[in-house]
């Protein structure tokens, strides 16, 4: 067990932060690379931090804004722009962090890239004092972690927290992964997957991809009903896929909901009124024994994964837990799974789908299976 004064040490609480040294730079363009989402998200965040800039840049030649939630600001064809403009500052506003090296390393008149860490909600940055606070829940999480890459993986985290900017987390970055596409998992015929939080469908595919259609049975909870609809016409030719329309919590019974266009989160304060289920009373009622599930669900994994006792003290399944949109995650996450399943029944993995803190992914797998 690492104690909490050296897990303390591995942390930069110094380092400056990311907004102002934006605001400290040289005579120069400020621009923001990408107009998606994750630039929406780069946008609110200067203009929060009163961080005025020059413009978007995208890499083809089709200059229409491809998210609605951007400023007025002009759109310029990357390449065009950094050959014919010099002492350029970038934020990078897509989810592919890692190619900021390439980008500035192509053009030396790049003075600066930044990537800003907690980019797609502002409202979900663990403070330094959050970190102090829960150094010991922290370093308890840590000691856990099954191999050296976790653990590094948890340090640049925590790191990027604390100064909002990912560059640690670019400098260590291995290379893009998937929910079933990495050194973790390790997918068997005959799997029963839980899917809770469909959104676009797109992990039901890769699941179905990565098993080569030999799967047992896939049952995918969706809370928006939009989603919902749309994820069951996607499926619907498929077998033993089950999509259903429903909330999900650490009860049966009621609860509130925000929902941000970005994701979903329970609220104490207002909301919209939602009729929710535990995942365990979910897979009674579709007689559905899961071997493997992943939760996505904005902020608001916890009480769902509280909601799992009963699968996970019966049926020890593989865990895929979003951790990079949850300050909590860190924190609660191994010691519930812990408290909830058979002793020591678990080994416990962090890994990033893409070099981006919110894309970081906790991984529980049962003792009893062999990584890749």
């Amino acid at each position: 067990m690492i104690s909490k004064d050296d897990f303390r040490k591995k942390l930069k609480f110094t380092k400056t932060d990311i907004f102002d040294e934006i605001k400290s730079r040289p005579f120069g363009k400020l621009m923001i690379w990408g107009t998606g989402g994750v630039s929406a998200g780069a946008t609110r965040w200067l203009k929060k931090e009163n961080i005025d800039f020059d413009g978007y840049l995208v890499d083809s030649g089709n200059l229409k804004v491809s998210d609605d939630r951007i400023s007025d600001k002009p759109i310029y064809e990357t390449d065009t722009f950094l050959k014919e403009n010099s002492d350029i500052y970038i934020i990078v506003g897509h989810s592919h962090y890692e190619k900021a090296k390439l980008l500035m390393k192509k053009y030396p008149n790049i003075k600066r890239i930044w990537t800003i860490a907690a980019i797609a909600r502002l409202d979900i940055l663990m403070s330094e004092e959050y970190i102090c606070k829960n150094i010991e829940k922290l370093a308890y999480s840590y000691y856990k972690l099954s191999d050296k890459e976790s653990r590094q993986n948890m340090i640049d985290y925590l790191n990027a927290q604390l100064s909002r900017d990912g560059s640690d987390i670019i400098s260590h970055f291995k290379t893009s992964t998937s929910y079933f596409e990495n050194d973790v998992i390790n997918l068997k015929d005959n799997e029963y997957y839980f899917d809770a939080g469909v959104f676009d469908g797109k992990s039901i595919q890769s699941f179905i991809k990565n098993t080569s259609e030999k799967y047992a049975g896939i049952l995918g909870v969706e809370i928006v009903p939009q989603y919902y609809e749309r994820a069951k016409k996607m499926f619907a030719g498929y077998a033993n896929v089950q999509i259903i329309n429903a909330g999900m919590s650490d009860h049966d019974g009621v609860d509130y909901f925000d929902f941000d266009g970005e994701s979903t989160a329970i609220t104490t304060s207002g909301g919209t009124r939602v009729d929710v289920k535990t995942i365990d009373t979910i897979c009674k009622e579709n007689d559905f024994h899961p071997s493997i599930i992943k939760i996505c669900i904005g902020n608001s994994v916890l009480p769902v994964l509280k909601g799992a006792s009963s699968v996970l003290r019966d049926y020890t399944p593989k865990l895929i837990v979003t951790a990079g949109i949850d300050t909590k995650a860190l924190t609660d996450y191994i010691p519930e799974i812990e408290k909830m399943s058979k002793k020591n029944a678990y080994n416990f993995y962090l890994r990033y789908e893409t070099a981006m803190a919110e894309r970081l992914v906790l991984y529980a797998i049962p003792k009893k299976e062999n990584l890749r």
